[in-house]
């Protein structure tokens, strides 16, 4: 049966190949341990951040108990990571550089033993999520930021610079997953429609041609019961969950997305893969903002308890919860206790947390376009509970003026060190090792390089990465010797041109679509175009249609 390949027009000349092509090599190559896998991700977090969560909780974390080791977390070409190549690692199995995305890493400025690359630089990885859909099974994207950033792009898109969200979003909408949910609507949308394309596309258009439902707030989520699906809930990203009640009461929380997206996919006989991103934990850390971290990570561990639930009443789900990396050298424990540590009491580190019932983004945010130390100390007072002296408010509004893009920085970095006994050491990432949660068939155990969660939940569904590398981005220029290639740029975007035998063939870069002596052919993956390089990578099974010689007309 063919799965990957469809015609929408069915004609004599293909008959053959595509009868060749449906006996071809599949994604599995081995007995599956796991038929469903889970995979949640709490951006920037490490060992001190749950160790805060679970304090606020006053209980274990839905995943203390499935602690299985560790993963170390640099990237090819630095020791700190960024969550692009992070990520990518997660997915792909694939150490990577920095802001890439589901690419092998570029041939310079590589750590020491990392391998050079050489002619592979730049090349597409295939993911473990485009291994379940090879397999037949459902895939799904859920995150807070928005859908296209790094994290959930890692699963799913392959570009050279995180960045490239609307190309992103491209590949997204025809890579076609059975649920999408977060935010970046804008993303999605041309700017004429309110949105950020430069193209033209309308992707949420898109999207309803291929019968996508398209909820907008947590109500219309709830009444969706089949796939498939792209909620999109914001223009940007999602309200951070201490902000959510008051800012934002209509869109729903991480645990509501992530219990209707097992809902849905779980209707697949086959089973399905869905990665689920707490995104906001790791701006949470970027901006130094305790309360906003509680919150975040509170609402990812009724996520983790979600999937939990249906795993162990299933059976055959892995659960895999990783961080990717850690950000902002969280600590509990701060300049103020360095000689009284060893009497800190629980309520020093509670109360003040507790009080903190806005994040520090949507603070300043209140501010406008004229923040200023009246208003600043007005909006703490009524947020956190707390009088600001002279001194704090000198301290914010010198810090913000340091950041102009995110003056929020100030806040939590002068009232953790006044008000809190929590401590930071940056407001970028960290390169410690972060802790690996895993339960059910083919849980990851020990420490572990980042990219080997990737191939050990591979091999709990019965897939090798590599060897879908090859069958899901053969590079053109090699997979067509012999076809005359040529590409231009068209308003939609670039188009891949190649001519043999009198036949003409066109592909789009980020879409999934053949066009072949004017019949079209849904592929099984993407048409990756790599800004970077030039270099145009595209299914095998596409290049073997194109290669394939004409019918003879008798």
């Amino acid at each position: 049966m063919l799965v990957a390949i469809m015609r929408r027009r069915w004609a004599g000349p293909l008959a053959a190949a595509l009868l060749i092509l449906a006996l071809a090599a599949t994604a599995a190559v081995a007995a599956p341990a796991a038929k469903n896998v889970i995979m949640l991700i709490p951006d920037g977090c490490g060992a001190e951040q749950y160790a805060l969560a679970r304090w606020v909780k006053g209980a274990p974390l839905a995943f203390d108990h499935i602690l299985t080791g560790a993963i170390r977390t640099h990237i090819a070409d630095s020791v700190i990571a960024d969550s692009a190549p992070a990520g990518t690692a997660l997915a792909t199995g694939t150490r990577t550089g920095n802001k890439i995305v589901g690419l092998s890493p570029k041939a310079k400025g590589l750590l020491p033993g990392q391998p050079d690359p050489g002619p592979e630089a730049l090349r597409p990885r295939a993911s473990v999520l485009e291994a379940a859909r090879l397999m037949g099974k459902s895939t799904g994207l859920v995150a807070t930021a928005t859908i296209t950033d790094a994290t959930p792009a890692d699963f799913i898109a392959h570009v050279p610079r995180r960045k490239l969200e609307p190309e992103i979003a491209k590949q997204m909408v025809h890579a076609a997953p059975e649920v999408i949910m977060g935010g970046g609507r804008h993303f999605f949308l041309p700017k004429n429609a309110g949105g950020k394309r430069t193209d033209g596309l309308d992707l949420l258009a898109l999207l309803a041609q291929k019968g996508y439902q398209l909820p907008r707030d947590r109500d219309e989520l709830a009444r969706v019961k089949k796939g498939p699906v792209a909620g999109l809930f914001a223009d940007d990203f999602m309200a951070p969950e201490r902000d959510r009640p008051h800012l934002a009461p209509a869109q729903p929380s991480l645990a509501q997305m992530t219990a209707k997206a097992i809902e849905i996919l779980s209707q697949n006989e086959r089973g399905f893969f869905l990665m689920v991103e707490a995104s906001l934990v790791d701006w949470a850390c970027h901006n130094n903002d305790p309360g906003h971290l509680v919150g975040d990570l509170l609402a990812y561990d009724q996520a983790v308890q979600i999937a939990l639930d249906f795993a162990k009443k299933d059976g055959q789900t892995l659960v895999v919860a990783v961080s990717d990396h850690n950000t902002g050298g969280m600590s509990i424990g701060n300049r103020s206790t360095d000689n009284t540590y060893t009497s800190t009491k629980l309520e020093a580190l509670l109360a003040p947390i507790a009080q903190m019932r806005l994040s520090t983004m949507a603070i300043w945010n209140a501010m406008g376009d004229r923040p200023n130390k009246q208003a600043l100390r007005a909006l703490i007072k009524k947020w956190w509970g707390m009088d600001l002296s002279d001194d704090e408010a000198r301290q914010i509004m010198a810090i913000a003026a340091d950041y102009p893009k995110l003056p929020q920085y100030g806040v939590g970095r002068v009232l953790s060190a006044t008000r809190t006994v929590i401590g930071w050491s940056t407001h970028g990432h960290t390169g410690g090792d972060v802790p690996l949660f895993a339960f059910g068939p083919g849980r990851p155990t020990g420490l572990l390089d980042e990219p080997e969660v990737a191939h050990a939940v591979a091999r709990a569904m019965g897939a090798d990465l590599r060897q879908l590398d090859q069958r899901l981005f053969a590079e053109a220029a090699t997979a067509l010797t012999g076809a005359t290639l040529a590409e231009r740029l068209t308003p939609r975007g670039w188009l891949l041109e190649a001519r043999i035998n009198g036949r003409l063939a066109q592909l789009e870069a980020g879409g999934n679509i053949l066009r072949l002596d004017g019949e079209e052919l849904i592929l099984e993956g993407v048409v990756v175009r790599v800004e970077d390089t030039g270099k145009w990578y595209l299914p095998q099974k596409a290049a073997t249609l194109i290669m394939a010689p004409p019918a003879r007309q008798d």
